[in-house]
C-alpha cells in the first residue's frame, strides 16, 4: 500500500507560507484498509517531523502562535496518531 501527504503550514498573521511538504508512506499488509492506514500514518509523521523542524526555525527568533489546521482526515484514530 502507498499513500502521499501534503501538507502546508500557513502564519495567520500574514498568510504566507512558513513551509510545506509532500511525504509518502508504504507498506505491505495482508488488509488493504489496515495497509493504507498504516502507510498514511507513516506519510503523516514524515510530513509532521519536518514541518515541526521548518516552523521551530522561522519562530526561533521571537515569540508567536501556531494555528494546524487538518483537512481531510476521515478517521480520527488517524487525526489522533498526527497530533500525537
Amino acid at each position: 500500500m502507498q499513500s502521499t501527504v501534503t501538507v502546508k503550514a500557513i502564519n495567520t498573521d500574514d498568510g504566507k507560507v512558513l513551509a510545506s511538504v509532500t511525504k509518502q508512506g508504504k507498506t505491505v499488509h495482508i488488509d488493504e484498509v489496515a495497509g493504507g492506514t498504516k502507510a498514511l500514518e507513516m506519510a503523516a509523521n514524515d510530513a509532521a517531523d519536518y514541518l515541526t523542524d521548518e516552523i521551530v526555525k522561522k519562530f526561533v527568533r521571537g515569540s508567536s502562535s501556531v494555528t494546524l489546521s487538518v483537512t481531510g482526515v476521515s478517521n480520527y484514530n488517524i487525526f489522533s496518531d498526527f497530533i500525537n
